[in-house]
């Protein structure tokens, strides 16, 4: 008799017992693999890659496989089936001219070298836009973890094209959210040509964008220094320097510090030397007052 009318299952070995039959053990059923995380993934794949190839940083996302939800300039529709616009439909070409540009870090998505139908490679490395910021209207650029030198050198230059007019093809979209009004966009088409991330060394500089609320720059390479200020002086044929208030970015609980330098500093009379004491005493005491403005923060 081998009737399987119920099934218990015990907790101490679990055995299978079958009412009406003896008691039979069988083994619990397969544990399916666990499937790795992507971030797993781009670990594994990085640990494998060809050092100083984009493949070799985890922060990456690469896709192999063609992409075929990709659109061409010329197109009418956004991947997503959004019509394309030209913002040049909603500003002036002077407002346009007159917005500022703001780098911030990306909060979401990540840097993604891919491959369009026809197997050529991109590289996307953030987003542009066009919102109100704090309400002012500005250009915005969402720079992803692990963006390069080229790629800041590829956001300025769409900018660039923004502001010399309008296009003979619309490449962005009105971005349609609560927080936007009628007169906010998003470029559409943010990836550049690249290379084979696999077998391609790349030597670009990456970027970041800098939290240091007294530089006055928004975008650093990697360990490059803070800049509060500079002062450059040319005084006489032979005597010519520059003084810059600077802090390490790459090293914690830094202070700001001054730094001269200078093409020729020969054949001074005393008004020039006057004239370099007084400009370096003049940073000196704008160092100082950066110091102590960060003391009392």
């Amino acid at each position: 008799m081998t009737g399987i009318a119920s099934v218990e299952q015990t907790t101490d070995n679990r055995t299978l017992l079958l009412q009406g039959a003896e008691n039979e053990t069988a083994p619990p059923p397969p544990l399916l693999p666990k499937k790795p995380s992507a971030k797993q993934r781009r670990k594994a794949r990085a640990k494998n890659a060809i050092k100083g190839t984009p493949a070799a940083d985890p922060r990456i996302k690469i896709t192999d496989s063609p992409s075929l939800g990709c659109v061409y300039l010329g197109a009418e529709k956004s991947p997503h089936g959004a019509e394309l616009v030209d913002p040049h439909d909603a500003f002036s070409d002077e407002e346009i001219e007159g917005m500022p540009v703001v780098y911030v870090a990306a909060t979401y998505g990540r840097l993604h070298i891919w491959r369009d139908r026809k197997g050529s490679w991109f590289r996307t490395a953030g987003r542009i836009s066009i919102r109100l910021r704090d309400g002012e209207r500005v250009i915005q650029v969402a720079l992803f973890d692990g963006a390069d030198e080229h790629d800041l050198l590829w956001f300025n230059s769409a900018i660039e094209l923004l502001r010399r007019g309008r296009r003979k093809n619309p490449e962005w979209v009105r971005i349609a959210s609560d927080w936007a009004d009628e007169r906010t966009f998003a470029l559409v088409f943010t990836s550049r040509s690249y290379v084979d991330p696999y077998t391609t060394k790349s030597d670009a500089a990456k970027v970041f964008v800098c939290t240091e609320k007294q530089c006055r720059e928004q975008v650093h390479e990697v360990e490059d220094s803070h800049t509060l200020d500079t002062l450059t002086r040319s005084v006489g044929k032979n005597f010519d320097y520059e003084i810059d208030i600077v802090k390490y970015s790459h090293l914690p609980n830094q202070k700001w510090h001054v730094d001269v330098s200078g093409g020729e500093m020969a054949e001074a009379t005393p008004e020039m030397i006057a004239t370099f004491v007084n400009d370096l005493n003049w940073m000196s005491i704008e160092c100082a007052n950066a110091n102590a403005k960060e003391c009392t923060a």
